[in-house]
């Protein structure tokens, strides 16, 4: 396969700017063709679910863990989007909405993937020109790899007439949009047919995207998405690589990657794949083009992996492992002493002061005073920044007796470290 110019062993879900139109939860059209009963969807909130099982039930569309897009602003970006996605770890499933109609068959919402090689894709974008559509950003996954997490080509046309299931069908009335029977592809195969129509009539032709889609047709993982940033995709996924635009947003997802490796787990306890964050490579359009003049050859397997950027190894020593704890245990006392001072200078106005709890960050990700913190549990990531866990144990729930401890023992650190601490307040 290598040799062939037109094949690669690398699959791209390719991320695009927001479409509101085509937008999963935007407006619901009804006609003859496609009727949902208003018990099958959020009818107050026009929100379809995310799936339904077998038996014709919706699966909740929305859940306690999920940040969901439909809380977001309609313009956003194609790199917010890739940010959140390996934030929340799992790629979104859609039911591909087009004039306010589903154009997935069968009771799943989908992931599409493209089997395009790299410089065909970069040609797409170029001609097609409408990043609502198809943009630079994407996630490349290996194709026997996804192969295996159940990714399957599509099926663009049958050998008979397209026809939708009608009301003497077996297959009617189930789900969103079912194929006639008589079309002989399976209930749990539908999700993997596109209308093609290359002769008369609309010309509709997507047959050159090559696509292929993932669907959770076993129902076995925890989400009704496809989780491979989660550990439950360790036995399926070894390798992925990231594409951006240019090198500064290289940067910022190996920022991101590394906080993502640091905290481990998610808020909610689910558990990253960490193996696989440490093989997640980062590269740019940007790069691409200036280190290669000819990119009408160029699939990601030619590519010199050392071109790619991934998490480095930072390397702590023992001796700078008990360096942090002794610096962090004399912090804490000065935390202690400044709060008693403050408690004292203020006296009794300390009790007529609004609760705060005040502690230390740090941002700087990048750095092995913050690796030799994590591993002496003297820091965690907490979604924004890395937190510090030392504190007074001086009891006040003063806002300034407690804010003047956390500053001295910030400054303290900084001064001792040479990292850049700041102090976070929250009210009580």
């Amino acid at each position: 396969m290598s040799d062939r110019l037109d094949l690669s062993n690398w699959i791209i879900h390719f991320i695009h700017d927001r479409n509101p139109e085509n937008y999963m939860y935007s407006e619901i059209k009804y006609n003859k063709e496609w009727e949902i009963e208003d018990y099958i969807y959020d009818s107050y909130n026009n929100i379809l679910p995310k799936n339904f099982d077998y038996n014709w039930e919706l699966i909740e569309y929305f859940q306690d863990y999920q940040e969901d897009l439909v809380l977001i602003e309609d313009d956003i970006s194609a790199f917010y989007i890739l940010k959140k996605i390996l934030i929340d770890w799992y790629i979104q499933t859609f039911w591909s909405i087009r004039n306010g109609k589903s154009t997935i068959y069968w009771p799943k919402s989908v992931v599409c993937f493209t089997e395009m090689p790299l410089y065909s894709l970069l040609e797409y974008v170029t001609k097609r020109a409408d990043k609502s559509s198809v943009n630079h950003y994407g996630i490349a996954f290996l194709k026997n790899e996804l192969f295996w997490f159940w990714a399957r080509p599509i099926i663009y046309w049958v050998s008979t007439d397209h026809k939708e299931a009608n009301e003497n069908d077996i297959f009617f009335g189930k789900w969103l949009r079912t194929l006639s029977s008589n079309l002989w592809i399976g209930l749990k195969e539908q999700y993997r047919y596109v209308y093609t129509n290359l002769n008369w009539g609309k010309k509709i032709d997507w047959i050159h995207e090559r696509e292929r889609r993932w669907a959770d047709i076993e129902e076995k993982y925890s989400v009704p998405w496809i989780p491979f940033l989660l550990e439950e995709s360790k036995k399926y996924l070894a390798k992925i690589i990231i594409l951006v635009s240019n090198k500064e947003e290289e940067n910022e997802i190996l920022e991101l990657l590394r906080t993502l490796y640091d905290s481990k787990n998610n808020d909610y306890w689910y558990t990253y794949n960490i193996d696989l964050i440490k093989n997640t490579f980062v590269i740019s359009i940007e790069t691409i083009l200036n280190n290669w003049i000819d990119i009408s050859k160029i699939k990601l397997e030619t590519i010199d992996f050392k071109s790619f950027n991934n998490l480095k190894d930072i390397e702590v020593s023992n001796e700078l492992i008990t360096k942090v704890k002794n610096i962090c245990e004399e912090a804490s006392r000065i935390w202690y002493k400044t709060s008693e001072s403050k408690e004292k200078e203020i006296k009794d106005n300390a009790y007529f002061i609004p609760c705060w709890y005040s502690y230390i960050v740090t941002d700087n990700w990048n750095s092995d005073i913050i690796q030799a913190l994590l591993k002496a549990w003297l820091a965690s990531w907490s979604g924004l920044f890395y937190t510090l866990n030392i504190k007074s144990i001086y009891a006040s729930q003063s806002y300034e007796v407690n804010r003047s401890g956390a500053i001295a023992a910030a400054n303290f650190l900084n001064d001792k470290l040479w990292d850049y601490f700041y102090i976070r307040s929250l009210y009580d």
